[in-house]
């Protein structure tokens, strides 16, 4: 019984903990959000209030116009906007509000005038330790290597573009180099020429004389063939004597008269 009893007990402390915990913990956590809430159910009330009274301006200065009051008509236009207007900045609602916070200036205003200096100043104690700690993580490696590249490539025909802007031209610098160079440029072009036409004499040489070589063959088939007729009774002797009748005659004539046929 005396064990029930404690139990009992415990469990009411425990209960009146918990109860004390919700009102005392966590309800308290709610009251700013209720206090804010509140405060901005005020302030919409309030604008709500004054826009109703501003539409309720509205027939009023429709019959203004038509009664022809310019004047009085204008006047209210005029008040219901100056009601309307935001009187400060803690009513009027920003878009740019978070981004300015964060940059520390107005965005719609632009930054502030700054010095080179203090701005390279402020950029180098922004990015030095950024760019130590992604060093450290080795994340910044491959953006340097691409940079470096780049670089690389954009300086690689700086020294060439320097010396051809630095360096007068050979024809101005030096007088007559023009016409050396031109005259040498003639020179290539007439030994060329002059190797070419030897090439092709000496291609034209060497087909006559294989002309010639065929046709002292074929007189000497011709002369053998005589020879041998004219001498039957003395068979082979003849046969080389008129052979020998057949090939007296020089061979480079017979080939140049026939080429010298043949081109005409």
């Amino acid at each position: 019984a005396e064990v029930e009893a404690g139990v009992r007990q415990l469990a009411a402390m425990r209960e009146r903990l918990r109860d004390l915990e919700t009102n005392l913990v966590h309800q308290p956590l709610h009251l700013p959000r209720l206090v804010r809430r509140r405060s901005n159910t005020v302030a919409l009330d309030e604008k709500l209030r004054l826009l109703l009274a501003v539409v309720q301006t509205q027939p009023t200065i429709h019959q203004l116009l038509a009664a022809g009051d310019f004047p009085g008509a204008l006047e209210l236009i005029a008040s219901s906007q100056s009601l309307l207007a935001p009187r400060g900045r803690a009513e009027g609602a920003s878009p740019t509000c978070p981004r300015g916070v964060a940059l520390g200036y107005d965005p719609s205003q632009g930054p502030p005038a700054m010095p080179v200096e203090a701005l390279s100043s402020e950029l180098d104690v922004r990015l030095v330790p950024l760019a130590e700690g992604m060093l450290a993580l080795r994340t910044l490696h491959t953006p340097l290597r691409l940079l470096s590249d780049a670089l690389r490539k954009e300086l690689k025909p700086l020294p060439k573009r320097s010396l051809q802007a630095a360096l007068p031209p050979l024809s101005a610098a030096v007088p007559g180099a023009a016409a050396a160079g031109a005259a040498s440029q003639q020179a290539l072009a007439a030994d060329s020429a002059a190797s070419a036409g030897a090439t092709g004499e000496a291609a034209v040489n060497g087909g006559g004389v294989g002309a010639a070589s065929a046709t002292a063959a074929a007189g000497g088939e011709d002369g053998g063939a005589e020879g041998g007729g004219g001498g039957g009774g003395g068979g082979g002797e003849g046969g080389g004597g008129g052979g020998g009748g057949g090939g007296a005659a020089p061979p480079e004539d017979r080939g140049i008269k026939a080429l010298v046929a043949r081109l005409k």
